[in-house]
């Protein structure tokens, strides 16, 4: 007849102490990676919360983010018939470049001049989005949410309220009518 008996592990305290920075590490880890998805959620559930709301900006004059951004495209696509430039010439930037000021730009001058001696700070450009940042004092993680929402608005401001650019020569003004807007 066979027994079949466990013979208990040797040194299970050591193991556990060897293996405590590992697991260590890897909680670390998973909370990084954690934060990592759940930041850009957190902020894209403020700009959404944020697309109906009057803009910041004083140059906006009460309008909302959503009729300046589709006034927007109603100017750039008026600019190509105009122009008989190729379909979507003008309005490539706006799928294209407000994810890149979400999630990329913004951040990074914020960070940047929330932390004025760090890596981030001397790799940013200086120009309208961190001078519009430079005089803030208010620049805390508990206000990034907001910072970071009206940083993105003068951004998206300053790139498409030009009235001219390289295949459109001619975009007009944004239209502060109300009625305009659906």
């Amino acid at each position: 007849m066979t027994t079949n008996t466990k013979i208990p592990p040797q040194n299970n305290m050591l193991r556990r102490v060897l293996t405590f920075p590992l697991k260590a590490l890897w909680l670390a880890l998973r909370l990084v990676i954690l934060a990592a998805l759940i930041a850009p959620l957190i902020l894209t559930a403020y700009g959404v919360y944020r697309l109906d709301r009057p803009m910041t900006l004083p140059e906006a004059q009460g309008l909302t983010y959503r009729e300046f951004i589709v006034d927007r495209h109603d100017a750039l696509k008026e600019s190509e018939e105009a122009y008989e430039a190729r379909p979507w010439a003008c309005r490539s930037g706006l799928p294209l470049l407000i994810p890149l000021i979400l999630y990329e730009e913004a951040p990074r001058y914020i960070l940047g001049v929330m932390y004025p001696k760090s890596f981030i700070n001397r790799t940013v450009v200086r120009d309208g989005g961190y001078d519009f940042l430079a005089t803030r004092d208010d620049l805390t993680w508990l206000n990034f949410p907001r910072v970071w929402w009206e940083l993105f608005e003068f951004s998206t401001w300053t790139h498409f309220t030009r009235t001219s650019g390289p295949v459109c020569r001619y975009v007009r003004p944004v239209n502060f009518d109300a009625n305009a807007s659906p």
